[in-house]
């Protein structure tokens, strides 16, 4: 599903239809509403080995699980059953990760921390705090000029940190994973919330001050967090690798909302 914004920054993902019933914003309603995609939704034009990497591991999971109920000969319907149910599995794990980000988002907006997830919700607010005592703003909406919008997950205004949590499965010494992805989607929302410049050059990112980071918030074991760091230069690598796919986006949609300006109206140096 895509996600959408209004020019206001406010998300519109979800729209009552002409049957009057809710449902999920189109590519059609967006065009007559003129509505910006999501930063994920524009990433998501890049292949991602690392979500599709464990899309299959969760596949070959799920078919050593019911290896002794197989029968010999598989039809295409019954390996189609498997991979529908490993899929099932899938979401119940995402839904896990929007529980804990939700929790994450009530205990900054109203310093009220869920039972459930008490340990890593205090494991997060905790290294927020060493980064930073001023004000944390979670779960920030916004629109950019560029044509695009989206949300980010906490952001420091006054000391310039913009921080996304990704929920995964961990213990303690495992190798956590990162990708271009995971800055690219970083820097498209340190520029959208407004504490990056699309057209600064590297050196500008550089002297900005910007901080940015993935934390990592383990679902296997509660209260363990792996933060990871990324550098100004690697941010503003990101920034133009984002600003590539929305070109491509665009381009292949053959839409930009009205209200945006043309990618070629910034110039991104080195």
């Amino acid at each position: 599903m895509s996600h959408w914004y209004q020019q206001d920054g406010q998300a519109k993902h979800r729209i009552v239809g002409a049957n009057g019933a809710e449902r999920d914003t189109t590519l059609r309603d967006a065009r007559t509403s003129h509505l910006a995609p999501s930063v994920t939704t524009i990433i998501s034009e890049l292949a991602s080995p690392g979500l599709t990497d464990w899309m299959a591991m969760e596949a070959i999971k799920q078919a050593l699980f019911e290896a002794p109920m197989l029968p010999d000969n598989l039809e295409p319907s019954a390996i189609r059953g498997i991979f529908s149910r490993s899929r099932e599995a899938t979401k119940a794990k995402a839904a896990l990760g929007t529980t804990i980000h939700k929790a994450v988002e009530r205990a900054l907006r109203d310093d009220a921390i869920s039972i459930e997830h008490a340990k890593e919700i205090a494991a997060t607010l905790t290294w927020l705090e060493s980064l930073s005592r001023a004000l944390w703003e979670p779960e920030v909406s916004f629109s950019h000029p560029l044509g695009y919008g989206g949300t980010t997950d906490a952001v420091c205004r006054n000391d310039k940190i913009v921080v996304d949590f990704k929920t995964k499965e961990f213990r303690a010494g495992d190798d956590v994973a990162v990708y271009d992805y995971h800055v690219m989607q970083l820097a498209a929302c340190a520029v959208g919330v407004g504490i990056a410049k699309a057209e600064w050059t590297c050196r500008e990112w550089e002297e900005s001050g910007i901080k940015a980071f993935n934390l990592f918030i383990s679902t296997t074991t509660p209260g363990l967090t792996v933060p990871i760091p990324w550098t100004p230069k690697a941010m503003h690598r990101g920034f133009a690798m984002f600003v590539s796919c929305l070109d491509l986006w665009q381009a292949r949609n053959k839409y930009a909302p009205a209200w945006s300006v043309p990618l070629n109206a910034i110039r991104l140096k080195g």
